[in-house]
């Protein structure tokens, strides 16, 4: 039996995030601005709604890519979500820091950091010729 390897498990577990944050971001959308600590409000709201398309996107082209070998598309998604949850990351950071979002964002921040260092990870790797 062959083992999963690091891309699959990231990019699977990506998918199903982007999906989840989806099925939130559209259909639950007062609830998670609230949560984030955001004062609701109908601008939020179909900015919130706007986004998750993307959400919903990027977890499509996750699912498709699952299988696909080191290459230069690969290599080229996994440096745009590098870029994509570390730039969140920091975003969340920053946003907290000004007083804008209370403690409930350091859960994003942490799954944003977990997975833009391992996408880091698989793109680094890929660029040396192996296969993670």
């Amino acid at each position: 039996m062959r083992p999963l390897n690091f891309y699959k498990i990231v990019s699977a577990f990506t998918a199903v995030l982007f999906a989840f944050l989806f099925f939130q971001m559209f259909f639950k959308t007062e609830k998670f601005i609230t949560d984030l600590g955001l004062d609701f409000s109908l601008s939020l709201e179909v900015i919130c709604k706007r986004a998750s398309v993307f959400m919903i996107a990027f977890s499509v082209l996750l699912f498709m890519v699952i299988n696909l070998k080191n290459s230069l598309p690969r290599q080229a998604i996994a440096l745009s979500l590098t870029i994509t949850m570390l730039g969140l990351a920091s975003l969340g950071y920053y946003e907290f820091s000004r007083g804008v979002m209370n403690t409930s964002i350091f859960t994003a921040i942490f799954i944003e950091l977990l997975v833009g260092v391992s996408f880091l990870f698989i793109f680094i790797k890929s660029l040396k010729g192996g296969s993670v």
